[in-house]
């Protein structure tokens, strides 16, 4: 592990998705909204290595398919001229599903590993705001049932303050999610460089931010502030039992992450035709976790800080969008990330190598035309 390398000989990724929306008034100043959604998606890996296990050269060949089907509505009610300005009720679920097929001729043929999952969410929230004078104040509950790990509950509120004499929002968020382990987290079948966790936990997560947005005439910008906490975060690493190419990748769940940041953005248009806008970003992560030592005096397990694995400290972006017609829209962007760290585990010494990912940078176009209201085409290249 002194280089940081690829893995696999060779990748191959294809995913598919299609999202419908549609929005029903109804009587009453009532709206419904739906969605429905459906994602597929295969990975293939093609890999040649020496199986000490099997003392052969193996040819591994790899397939994993996945898929993500649902549906949303949600019910809304809207009077600006009341103290409930907004109540809202929606509801939703969705289907995952997970197969791996591993194929491994050693020495002839070796019968194929299978492996199929499948995960169904089921969800439902509430969310009512209130308006008093220039304050806006939002109250919301999320209950989300997962098929494998029961019911959670997250609560969030929010106020948004809009002073007298000028465009200007002040805003305070403050909420609580849960996030479950992705099938490929639980039940990736292992091959000679990774395994999946069947033991993971899912993470639960409290955040607050404050954001101050102002527009004067072409020019609009917004400053913030954000700290959030997770708990059980799940993350990969080289910290596995030991394979071919050192110590296999595993999800794990990291004690818990605090992270802290700001941010700001600012955006002018010029005659409605050229709009320039630029974003950074800068974030202090920390993750605690135990790593195996233990304290010398009472063998318990210690739990060890440091800053967090693969979060960039700095991201920073230009964007410069173009409008040559009325229908059509040429974008040039570009998004530069500073360096990152990953760990790995390190058998010899039973503690952690670190090694630190060089920063980059990201160019992009697109050009998007409107065929018609509501309809456009776009292609986009980075």
């Amino acid at each position: 592990n002194d280089d940081v390398s690829s893995l696999y000989d060779s990748q191959k990724r294809n995913k598919y998705s299609a999202d419908l929306k549609t929005s029903f008034p109804l009587a009453g100043g009532l709206s419904l909204n739906a969605e429905g959604y459906s994602e597929s998606g295969r990975q293939e890996f093609s890999e040649k290595y020496f199986d000490y296990a099997q003392m052969a050269l193996t040819n591994e060949r790899d397939t994993y398919d996945s898929g993500l089907h649902g549906m949303d509505i949600e019910l809304q009610s809207k009077n600006k001229a009341a103290m409930f300005a907004r109540q809202s009720f929606g509801a939703g679920w969705k289907y995952d599903t997970f197969n791996g097929v591993q194929q491994k001729p050693v020495n002839g043929l070796l019968p194929d590993i299978t492996r199929r999952s499948t995960a169904t969410f089921k969800s439902a929230r509430l969310e009512n705001e209130s308006a008093f004078g220039p304050a806006a104040f939002t109250l919301a509950a999320r209950f989300d049932h997962h098929s494998a790990f029961g019911f959670f509950l997250s609560p969030s509120a929010g106020i948004v303050f809009k002073p007298e004499g000028g465009n200007r929002d002040v805003k305070i968020q403050a909420g609580r999610s849960f996030k479950a382990p992705s099938l490929n987290d639980l039940y990736w079948p292992e091959d000679a460089f990774g395994a999946g966790n069947p033991a993971l936990k899912p993470e639960n997560s409290y955040s607050l931010r404050t954001d101050y947005e102002q527009s004067a005439g072409a020019l609009s910008f917004r400053v913030g502030a954000f700290t959030r906490k997770i708990n059980d975060m799940i993350t990969w690493a080289p910290m596995g039992a030991i394979g071919p190419f050192g110590p296999k990748w595993v999800p794990s769940n990291v004690n818990s992450m605090n992270t802290r940041g700001a941010e700001a953005q600012a955006e002018y248009d010029f005659y409605g035709r050229l709009s320039v806008s630029g974003n950074f970003t800068y974030v202090w992560a920390e993750q605690n976790a135990f790593e195996g030592a233990t304290d010398a005096l009472t063998n318990a397990p210690v739990l060890v800080s440091r800053k967090a694995a693969q979060v960039p400290s700095q991201q920073a972006g230009l964007k410069l969008a173009y409008k040559v017609l009325d229908r059509v829209r040429l974008c040039v962007k570009a998004r530069g990330v500073s360096e990152q760290l990953r760990y790995y585990s390190n058998m010899m010494i039973g503690g952690m190598d670190a090694k630190r990912l060089p920063a980059y940078g990201v160019l992009g176009a697109d050009v998007s035309v409107e065929l018609f209201k509501g309809g456009k085409v776009m292609l986009a290249a980075d």
